[in-house]
């Protein structure tokens, strides 16, 4: 839709930049679509610890490109120095602090600029603890994509160390406290609509916002046309993808348990997590380790299928890849997953316990392995699911709720 005149939008995007996968390409994206409708002033984070977002948007510009809205990086505060200091001795959940400090910094910072948009959005990160301060203003105030509130399931974490273990109950424990936080409270009283990123968070929503609720996974698809798949397996092996950092919850001990057994299959290693796995112990495994978007991505049209392990998630931006790329996806039946995926583009694996996801996930290759049409079938149905969430899609849905806040902020 267009407006007759373009209202002028604050977008809070924590994280945004052209050079990364999830939430940072998640700001990036959509800030790109959304400035197609409206006046938009992005409000980010200089840098996310070791992440420098200005230096990888200036790297950006200095190449020849050019932004459609504009931008303001906001400097961390200078206590966020010490805090750095003890995560990086390890002490993780410091993080959590860091953060935190950082979005009232952001606030603080651009409060009085603030007032003069007649719509302040807070994007992300999504994670719901943490809304930000920018709903105190007498504004329209959008929030979401929201997520964060699926638990790890208890049936899974016999088959995680004491330390991961430990840390993820803990998780599922603060997680149950702050739905009751005051600040989440006051955030979805001033909110004029909320965007939902996984079934979990809209059923939470739905049952106490006072405000409309949508649907609305994060992560959205880039279809490129003229791309021609790998075709296989019919007397080749099946190509097999995994993509992730090494945190428990994206499971890569379940991924190295299925390539034990899937000899029949040659899999492809990919991101941080790629420590957890050894070419010496599993022969079948290629360890690529972390590689830049575009390597990432023309390694992507190279496989027959992704596996994704995890069982907490808001919607992974590598699903989003791989089935633009023309990739069926293998993952479980969860959180962003449960949205993305269907059967027409992949397999959903039902989360039960660990012995049951790792014969699942496994019957799933074989029965890949052995029907090319199935896969050739699954193969176009990706880019079809692709197409389907793109990011004007998803840009689309966003500005008609800016009209809808606006006309009913004139009533």
């Amino acid at each position: 839709m267009s407006f007759a005149m373009k209202p002028k939008v604050l977008l809070i995007a924590f994280a945004i930049s052209p050079k990364r996968g999830g939430e940072a390409a998640l700001g990036w994206n959509m800030a790109r679509e959304i400035a197609r409708h409206v006046d938009l002033t992005v409000v980010s984070a200089a840098r996310d610890h070791k992440i420098d977002y200005r230096a990888e948007l200036g790297q950006y510009l200095s190449e020849g490109a050019s932004l459609n809205y504009k931008i303001e990086f906001i400097d961390p505060p200078k206590i966020n120095k010490i805090l750095e200091y003890f995560h990086d001795r390890g002490l993780v959940a410091v993080y959590h602090f860091w953060y935190i400090n950082y979005q009232k910094y952001m606030y603080k910072a651009f409060k009085a600029q603030a007032e003069n948009f007649d719509i302040i959005h807070q994007f992300n990160m999504i994670g719901f603890r943490y809304p930000g301060t920018f709903w105190k203003l007498s504004k329209p105030f959008i929030w979401g994509p929201v997520g964060g509130l699926a638990q790890f399931p208890a049936d899974y974490f016999t088959h995680l160390d004491r330390k991961d273990a430990f840390r993820l109950r803990l998780r599922n424990w603060i997680n149950k406290r702050a739905q009751k936080s005051k600040i989440v409270q006051r955030a979805r009283a001033a909110s004029s609509h909320i965007f939902a990123a996984t079934l979990e968070a809209k059923n939470f929503f739905d049952n106490t916002a006072p405000c409309p609720v949508t649907l609305c996974p994060e992560t959205g698809a880039q279809v490129e046309s003229n791309i021609a798949n790998r075709c296989g397996p019919t007397g080749q092996r099946l190509q097999v993808g995994w993509a992730g950092v090494g945190h428990p919850r994206k499971m890569p001990n379940l991924m190295r348990d299925i390539v034990r057994q899937a000899h029949e299959c040659d899999f492809h290693i990919f991101g941080e997590g790629s420590n957890h796995f050894s070419s010496d112990y599993l022969p079948n495994a290629r360890v690529f380790g972390i590689l830049p978007r575009d390597k990432f991505v023309k390694q992507l049209r190279e496989l027959d299928v992704l596996v994704h392990t995890s069982l907490l998630e808001g919607s992974p931006h590598v699903i989003a890849e791989a089935l633009a790329a023309g990739v069926p996806c293998i993952a479980h039946n969860c959180c962003g997953m449960a949205l993305m995926i269907n059967k027409s583009c992949g397999v959903l694996v039902d989360v039960v316990n660990y012995e049951h996801s790792c014969f699942a996930f496994r019957q799933a290759l074989l029965e890949l392995s052995a029907d090319a049409l199935k896969l050739e079938n699954l193969k176009r149905g990706a880019r079809e699911a692709a197409a389907a969430m793109s990011w004007e899609k998803k840009a689309s849905k966003i500005i008609l709720t800016y009209s809808q806040a606006l006309l009913s902020s004139r009533e």
